[in-house]
């Protein structure tokens, strides 16, 4: 449990400081912030910046997060260290869920919707992201490097 912790801080610390992570991260709230001023809806950009951000996390975010790993060769030393797959992966998928969910928020108050309804939404949108998490870890399974994360969750995306 405590190399799953230490492996979690380390790819949330990550998903904030890698600049390619934190663009595809922060996109919907830069979206949201444009749209704000286009519409005035707040379930119309709810539903726009959210979609967009349930795709986002998991085809971009996560397959960044294990390509890093590969790039840097250190997946021969987590595995000496005793970390296993699942363990690899699951702190890597939490890592993405938490800053999908953080996101979320983020999209939420900027739409200015009831906040009463956030909890709902946090839910159907973590169960979105969950859903599409397999399709990110084959992404970064077979991508060789970001550049080609990058063309993959396009083609994943669109």
């Amino acid at each position: 449990m405590k190399r799953m912790w230490t492996l979690l801080k380390k790819d949330i610390w990550t998903s904030f400081t890698d600049k390619t992570i934190l663009l595809m991260a922060f996109t919907p709230a830069i979206l949201a912030m444009i749209f704000r001023m286009v519409y005035f809806d707040p379930w119309m950009l709810i539903l726009t910046t959210g979609l967009f951000n349930i795709v986002l996390v998991p085809l971009t975010d996560f397959p960044l997060l294990l390509v890093e790993e590969k790039e840097r060769d250190t997946l021969s030393l987590l595995s000496r260290s005793g970390v296993t797959l699942a363990q690899f992966a699951a702190a890597k998928a939490v890592a993405c869920l938490v800053v999908g969910e953080l996101m979320a928020v983020v999209v939420f108050l900027i739409a200015g919707a009831d906040m009463s309804l956030l909890p709902e939404y946090l839910l159907i949108h973590l169960a979105g992201v969950t859903a599409l998490l397999p399709w990110g870890f084959l992404t970064g399974v077979y991508a060789k490097d970001q550049n080609s994360v990058n063309v993959y969750a396009a083609i994943s995306v669109v």
